[in-house]
């Protein structure tokens, strides 16, 4: 799997979860700035996939302390 096919499934899994795409797009803008990802050099990529896996992290965690 690419990059892109990650940050794709990720963000996908983040919907999922109860995020909003804008929520989502948000995110990867808060990471690399008013560029477009296709713009993006791979370590702006991967740092990408980082903050949305943490968000994903957090979404989990909410989902297992509020869903009892």
């Amino acid at each position: 799997m690419n990059i892109e096919q990650r940050i794709y499934a990720v963000g996908k899994r983040l919907v999922a979860l109860g995020y909003y795409p804008f929520q989502v797009k948000n995110i990867i803008q808060d990471v690399i700035g008013n560029i477009q990802l296709e713009d993006t050099s791979p370590v702006q990529r991967i740092q990408v996939i980082n903050a949305l896996e943490n968000y994903e992290k957090l979404g989990n965690e909410f989902l297992l302390c509020y869903s009892k």
